[in-house]
């Protein structure tokens, strides 16, 4: 699992978890020291890590050759076409009625799977996180003057409001 101590991450590599499928997180710091070989040793690989930079990629159409056992990609952050794509493998997202397609590699076939929306199969997990901390700040709006939150809120409206005003005015 790269990316794993996102929310993507973290919920992907809980799923698995809980079907009981043993997953290696590999964080910031994994992905910096890129172990390539150590990917491809696994069978599968769930990518959800966001990049923003340029970065050697996770795995390469030369890297699945004949020994490694990687069979199955995951790739959650589907960037194809981002020149910062960890995964240059595909050029197009899959979709719900074509949810993977198969690289013909010399390791054999791989699926893959990159559905440019798939986080959001989580919409629970990510509305019962987002209500969580959403709700301290709720409880505040009653106090709205005394709460930091709050002012900064009014500021940035009062700020956007004026700014309307004043391309309005030109």
């Amino acid at each position: 699992m790269i990316g794993a101590s996102g929310r993507s991450g973290t919920g992907a590599a809980g799923i698995l978890e809980r079907h009981g499928i043993e997953v290696t997180r590999w964080g910031r710091k994994e992905t910096t020291e890129l172990d390539r070989d150590a990917i491809l040793e696994h069978d599968i690989l769930v990518n959800c890590a966001f990049v923003a930079d340029h970065i050697p990629p996770f795995v390469r159409a030369e890297d699945l050759k004949a020994g490694v056992n990687l069979k199955v990609i995951s790739d959650v952050s589907c960037d194809p076409f981002s020149d910062y794509n960890p995964l240059p493998l595909y050029n197009a997202p899959t979709s719900w009625t074509e949810p993977a397609i198969t690289l013909d590699t010399d390791a054999g076939k791989v699926d893959l799977i990159a559905i440019d929306n798939l986080p959001s199969l989580l919409p629970t997990e990510a509305s019962i996180e987002f209500a969580g901390m959403m709700l301290p700040h709720l409880l505040a709006l009653k106090i709205r003057g005394d709460s930091t939150v709050w002012k900064a809120c009014d500021a940035a409206f009062q700020r956007a409001c004026a700014k309307m005003t004043e391309r309005k005015a030109s």
